[in-house]
């Protein structure tokens, strides 16, 4: 049906083009994107990557082989992080062994001799699995889950102090913190925020701010889809950025490190009872403040551009305080109507 090779164009259900090319009733190539253009653009370049290492191949050689395309898939961090992860296959012996013979037992036993916390160790753990993914090997490993930490984050009930800290804070400090507490950005976002980004009273992400050992980078590529959302600034927030050009967060071409973000909002906490606040815990108590004052994880999802359940179970928590409240605030009428009612009887 295609016998030039021209494939057909369809509207993927989440709003994306999807170019397939088919042959005898068989898909053989497709791709997605934002266009026509980038959605067959991105079907040739999957066809256009070198074929897989060897099943033969020990693990260090499929590695080494996919280095170019993990370099070119993954985010700097990520990609610093294989790096790390590669470094650590030659202890017990891992690097040395073909794929095809590696399997959970082999992963659990090699990760019990990193000597590395379990949350370091699981981390590890995920990226060979990603790697023997890519060779078409699905390794299922079971590690212990660490144990949860309470995550720091304000609550409702602290939200107007919290504010009026906030806004006491040096010019720096009030923007670094209110800028993540306002609009729940994430810390590569919030460093990556250009003047030229904000409309009205918020703003389109175009880039992100990531940072490894070697350098700063910035990325036109977004941590999700969803991340190039609409974002909500608020009118005081787009007051206190005022005008300029560059970054907000720096003033200048030159973006803020997402390291040096971390120390001014450690700086800016310190000796108050939000010390354990850092970025990703103002993005939290963003969630937070949204769910108590609407109780509509929808709109939290779609303030954090996360899903529903991610908002859920990463960005909000209950406390005793709020469960007294709600119980007070759904029981308390029903109480109180019968006890009126016995009265009357």
């Amino acid at each position: 049906r295609n016998p030039k090779g021209e494939g057909s164009y369809r509207k993927a259900p989440n709003g994306k083009w999807q170019w397939v090319l088919r042959r005898n009733g068989r898909t053989v190539l497709s791709g997605t994107g934002a266009t026509k253009k980038a959605a067959k653009a991105n079907a040739l370049a999957k066809a256009a990557r070198p074929s897989r290492p060897s099943t033969t191949s020990t693990l260090a050689e499929a590695w080494k082989a996919l280095e170019p395309e993990l370099c070119r898939d993954l985010a700097p961090t990520n990609f610093a992080a294989h790096c790390s992860t590669f470094a650590k296959l030659s202890i017990g012996g891992l690097a040395g062994k073909e794929v095809s013979q590696i399997t959970a037992e082999t992963i659990t036993q090699w990760a019990s001799l990193l000597g590395v916390s379990l949350l370091t160790r699981r981390g590890h753990v995920a990226r060979v699995r990603s790697v023997l993914k890519r060779m078409g090997y699905t390794v299922i490993v079971s590690l212990p889950k660490p144990p949860k930490k309470e995550k720091p984050t304000v609550y409702g009930r602290d939200a107007e102090e919290f504010m009026e800290f906030v806004r006491s804070l040096p010019p720096n400090r009030r923007l670094a913190v209110g800028l993540i507490y306002f609009s729940g950005l994430r810390r590569s976002e919030a460093c990556g925020l250009r003047y030229e980004d904000i409309r009205g009273t918020g703003a389109y992400l175009s880039v992100s701010v990531t940072e490894t050992d070697e350098a700063v980078h910035v990325r036109k590529r977004l941590k999700t889809d969803a991340s190039a959302a609409y974002v909500s600034l608020g009118a005081e927030l787009v007051g206190w950025i005022g005008k300029g050009s560059g970054f907000v967060l720096s003033g200048t071409d030159t973006p803020m490190k997402p390291r040096a973000l971390t120390q001014l909002v450690r700086r800016a906490v310190a000796g108050t009872k939000w010390a354990k606040l850092r970025p990703q815990a103002l993005r939290r108590a963003h969630g937070q403040l949204i769910v108590e004052r609407t109780g509509n994880l929808k709109l939290v999802a779609g303030a954090l551009r996360h899903s529903v359940a991610m908002a859920a179970e990463e960005y909000t928590s209950v406390d005793p305080t709020l469960k007294d409240a709600t119980h007070g605030t759904v029981f308390g009428p029903l109480r109180a109507k019968t006890r009126s009612k016995k009265k009357a009887e």
